[in-house]
């Protein structure tokens, strides 16, 4: 008994200083976050503090105890007084577990506590919930201190083991469709069960998170006293070469594995879970309209798109389609439309506002053509020098109406000359510098022309060669691209060579260069950049339509950073002065010396639709 007493008189004197300490940050940190929850309007119990601690602070308070109860005491040698001490092993090894088992038990108490007692002021928290809570509590402490524990005699294999348990719980993450927290022992815990299961008790997962703890802890027991604890003593060494090439070999394989079954795997897409949604299973179309009385709407909506993409599927041979999903979004405006990013096989996500009195349709389903067929090709389309033809053909392909102002549109962009095939090549920069809507109006210019000088079958198949095809993600693409030069792939499919396509193309525009001069008046905008100011001037000719507004568009671009992203951009928005031939908007300190910014001016004229982006740069900010 005295041996014992030395042995937890030693034990308490190195560690409970430490002890001490981790109650006392773990006190803190838990009441500031109870203080703030509470405050929080939108949070809907204060017992979700529970779950959140015991994953996160109890969890490391665990890794923390072991590697000072067990790994520093080999490291630094002070186990040499332990086996001095009249005791057997198995009783030296007893008291480390029960020393770190009680130190989390009072920790995770302490944690329970605070969040029932601060949850019973505004909820109703009985004992036989309070006793579901500790019983869940308990199982996972014992399970988590059981890893901690038999971890802590692996010695030099020990952060080989956590990162191989790390990599473990990523792949099963990425491989499969649970998270770490369905696994059965954080099941207890899991913060979206935990604090809402009140009548409810998790038997499976309780009983086999006390197995695999007992289990984990007979093995840290046999690892500590075997051969009287020579076993543990030769881990405790350092790896030897032959021991790292093993390791990372190991792990080079289990992630090579890891990355094939991911790729192998048929993964299912992203579904709606709403019942207000209207699904046309033909065209791949699905409509989440939230609330019935958008139904009407949703269903307007999906008889003019769905036809357009079943034809599409049709003419262009594809077996089926990527999943086209529309979400209603009734705070953004009718012009309006977001992309929303997502897997590739969860096909296509757009938000707009179908029930806005000014939805501009046109646009929504050739947002949704340009994005599946980007797609059908792996994501490489808007990396293609033929950008302008994915988004001139999206825009002809849903555009059924007179398109006479996109014509006009299309004039006005080329007022100062027809571009290049280079300037078509960089796509990207040239709709950065006209905006979406005119650069996707040049590029349905372009696409009408091509028809009537080439034919409708020969857009189709040119839009097949390029964009309905399995493109690769490695050097096999740049090999391709090499081998199907966009010129020959072009002349192929037309018979014209690009080059005098292009001469059409802007003839075609010839008989509405005028009337956009006539409308217009040939607007003039620039910019004074400077450290204490951005001014921004336009300029108008008195004979051009009224105009109801000018915007003067701004944003900062960080280092290297090739587009912009227009819903990022900051708009400053004045009321035009009729009969008024210039305006000056200035900017105060709004940017510093150095910066790098692109700026951009827009005039809204009566009859247009949509603004027109007269001038846009990029500027470096100067003393």
């Amino acid at each position: 008994m005295r041996a014992l007493r030395s042995l937890l008189f030693k034990e308490l004197k190195a560690h409970g200083g430490a002890y001490a300490a981790l109650f006392v940050i773990v006190g803190v940190f838990l009441e500031l976050s109870i203080v703030g929850m509470s405050r929080n309007e939108s949070q809907t119990t204060l017992l979700s503090v529970i779950p959140a601690y015991l994953l996160s602070f109890v969890a490391l308070a665990g890794a923390i105890l072991g590697k000072r109860l067990i790994v520093d005491e080999y490291q630094l040698h002070t186990n040499e007084f332990l086996q001095a001490l009249p005791l057997r092993r198995t009783q030296l090894v007893l008291v480390k577990y029960l020393l770190g088992l009680s130190a989390l038990v009072l920790l995770a108490a302490l944690v329970l506590i605070a969040g029932i007692l601060a949850a019973v002021r505004s909820e109703p928290v009985g004992w036989n919930f309070a006793g579901l809570l500790a019983l869940r509590t308990g199982g996972y402490l014992l399970f988590w201190w059981g890893i901690c524990f038999c971890y802590s005699f692996t010695g030099r294999f020990r952060p080989a083991l956590i990162w191989g348990s790390l990599l473990s719980l990523i792949g099963v993450s990425a491989t499969t469709d649970s998270d770490f927290v369905d696994l059965w022992p954080f099941h207890l815990v899991d913060p979206a069960l935990m604090p809402y299961q009140r009548d409810v008790f998790p038997h499976k997962e309780f009983w086999v998170s006390i197995v695999l703890g007992l289990a984990l802890t007979g093995i840290g027991f046999w690892l500590g006293t075997a051969r009287e604890g020579r076993l543990v003593s030769q881990l405790s060494g350092r790896l030897s070469q032959r021991e790292k090439s093993a390791i990372g070999v190991v792990m080079v394989l289990f992630l090579l594995t890891t990355s094939i079954v991911d790729l192998k795997k048929k993964k299912e897409p992203y579904q709606f879970e709403s019942e207000a949604v209207l699904k046309v299973p033909e065209a791949s179309l699905e409509i989440l309209y939230h609330e019935r009385e958008y139904e009407r709407a949703a269903k307007q909506f999906s008889e003019w798109l769905a036809p357009r993409l079943i034809n599409l599927q049709k003419e262009l041979g594809v077996p089926k389609l990527p999943p086209a999903r529309i979400v209603l979004a009734s705070e953004l405006d009718g012009l309006t439309r977001q992309l929303v990013p997502v897997k590739e096989t969860d096909g296509v996500l757009i938000r707009c506002n179908f029930t806005a009195r000014d939805f501009d349709r046109v646009e929504a389903g050739a947002l949704t053509v340009h994005t599946i067929l980007n797609r059908l090709c792996n994501g490489r389309a808007t990396y293609d020098p033929n950008h302008w033809l994915l988004d001139g053909f999206s825009e002809w392909w849903v555009e059924t109406n007179d398109i006479s102002e996109r014509l006009l549109e299309s004039a006005f962009v080329v007022r100062d000359g027809f571009p290049g095939s280079g300037t078509l090549a960089r796509w990207g920069a040239f709709g950065d510098r006209h905006g979406e809507r005119l650069s996707n109006s040049f590029s349905l210019s372009g696409v009408v022309c091509l028809e009537k000088v080439a034919g409708r079958k020969a857009v189709v198949d040119l839009v097949r060669a390029h964009f309905v095809r399995t493109a690769h993600t490695d050097i096999r693409e740049s090999f391709y691209q090499w081998t199907h030069s966009p010129q020959r792939i072009f002349k192929t499919h037309t018979q014209l060579e690009f080059e005098d396509f292009l001469k059409r193309w802007e003839a075609s525009l010839a008989p509405y260069s005028e009337k956009q001069k006539r409308l217009f008046g040939a607007p003039q905008g620039s910019f004074s950049v400077a450290a204490d100011k951005v001014s921004a001037t336009l300029r108008v000719a008195s004979n051009s339509a009224p105009i109801k507004t000018w915007t003067f568009l701004h944003a900062k671009l960080a280092p290297g950073q090739s587009g912009i992203d227009e819903f990022k951009l900051k708009q400053e928005v004045r009321t035009w002065t009729p009969g008024a031939s210039s305006d000056e908007l200035i900017l105060s300190k709004e940017y510093s010396h150095g910066d790098l910014v692109w700026l951009g001016l827009e005039v809204d004229y009566e009859g247009t639709t949509y603004p027109l982006r007269i001038v846009a740069e990029r500027r470096e900010v100067k003393p």
